[in-house]
């Protein structure tokens, strides 16, 4: 189940979005292309804390998302080849 999704601002080829993986299961975030290419795991978290709210920066460099009660900054590097390919 999709939960909430950020396009990126600097030329919209990019989807940021969490994922819920059942009602009570781990919650991922994950980057993937406009193209549906390049999907990346950026963070999961178990059913304890949840991840929402992921928004891109002005200038699509990072990424802002809530885990629990903190807030979490992903740079470029971690949005790009990094992460966990699926």
């Amino acid at each position: 189940m999709f939960q909430t999704l950020s396009w990126s601002p600097e030329d919209g080829q990019r989807l940021a979005f969490t994922r819920l993986d059942s009602d009570f299961g781990p919650t991922d975030l994950l980057v993937v292309d406009a193209d549906g290419r390049n999907l990346r795991r950026i963070a999961t978290c178990g059913s304890t804390d949840c991840l929402w709210g992921p928004v891109f920066s002005p200038d699509g460099t990072q990424i802002v998302f809530q885990r629990g009660l903190n807030l979490f900054v992903c740079a470029r590097t971690e949005l790009g080849t990094s992460g966990d390919p699926l």
